[in-house]
């Protein structure tokens, strides 16, 4: 091969190395923008709470609108309309409803379990309350959280004691006016998810009538669970990812160290000291393969009992790459 042949060859390479890198630099590149995420007033986002108070995004360099919502529904609307990216933390009754509703709209990226022994729920009534158990429901008020899954859940358990729930009324309430209702009598017995238990239980005046509807039909239940928008995590991939690590760190910190978790408690859901140090707290994890198994299990009650009009497929609803 001559001289001017090799020159030749190598100045096309050259050129096309130029040019390479041309386009490369021309190619849009992922744009970062505030992760906007949505969270109910429950102890259940803690996490969340913590992965903000502790500089977890910050220190991945993402920069997070929060806002706080009072429904499960709220929420998932905001997702649709994509208002919102990431949510740490809501029951997987109201998600699982969206994906039939609109497939492929929102993932599970992490899940938390519920017991009877660490549960998030109860229905309680005021301690010279004349109910003592579920059957005396039947023609009452029951407060409980707005949204669908609370009274959707309770009307399948009351059903399945025997209970005839035509003359029950649910009255569904924002957290902040549950307690105030019962004892004002407006209500004759709340559906209550922490902290407005330990709340009430700490005020004095109140008695637990029956322990965790969630845990009744599953236990431990997978029942929470967190959600990223597909779209968010298809539009922009390395983002989503440093959000979902942030909020799994804070998860780690919740777990690890759940004594200066609670404290977080006080600033961000303004409950006093000495409740936070006696409320539930639920691990948020990444999903795993067991977890799939224990999600298809939860599926398939609800399926079973009515709650879903159709069956899904775990695996689809964790899978990412949508």
């Amino acid at each position: 091969m001559s001289k001017k042949t090799i020159i030749l060859i190598l100045s096309l390479v050259i050129v096309a190395a130029v040019i390479l890198v041309y386009f490369l630099a021309l190619r849009p590149r992922e744009a970062d923008r505030p992760v906007k995420t949505g969270y109910l007033p429950l102890v259940a986002n803690l996490p969340a709470y913590a992965a903000v108070e502790k500089d977890y995004f910050a220190a991945r360099k993402v920069e997070v609108e929060v806002t706080e919502i009072n429904s499960s529904n709220d929420i998932l609307n905001a997702i649709i309309a994509g208002r919102l990216d990431i949510v740490p933390s809501l029951s997987i009754v109201p998600v699982l409803h969206l994906e039939i509703q609109n497939p492929g709209v929102a993932r599970i990226f992490a899940i938390a379990y519920t017991s009877q022994d660490n549960a998030m729920d109860s229905i309680i009534v005021k301690q010279d309350s004349p109910i003592e158990s579920l059957t005396e429901l039947a023609g009452k008020k029951v407060g409980l959280f707005p949204g669908t899954t609370a009274t959707n859940l309770l009307r399948a358990l009351l059903k399945r004691e025997g209970v005839d729930t035509s003359s029950t009324t649910f009255v569904p309430l924002p957290p902040p006016a549950q307690v105030g209702a019962l004892a004002a009598g407006a209500i004759d017995a709340l559906f209550s998810y922490e902290p407005v238990t330990t709340i009430a239980m700490a005020t004095g005046g109140f008695r637990t009538v029956y322990g965790s509807v969630f845990n009744s039909f599953l236990d431990p239940n997978p029942i929470g669970v967190a959600v990223i928008s597909r779209r968010f995590e298809r539009e922009h991939p390395k983002l989503a990812k440093r959000a979902i690590e942030a909020f799994l760190e804070g998860a780690q910190f919740v777990f690890d160290q759940p004594n200066e978790a609670r404290k977080l408690l006080t600033k961000f859901l303004k409950i006093p000291p000495p409740i936070a140090d006696q409320v539930h707290l639920i691990g948020l994890k990444a999903v795993t393969k067991e977890d799939i198994e224990s999600l298809q299990k939860l599926i398939n009650i609800l399926n079973e009992i009515g709650e879903l009009p159709k069956t899904l497929d775990a695996k689809e609803l964790v899978a990412s790459g949508k």
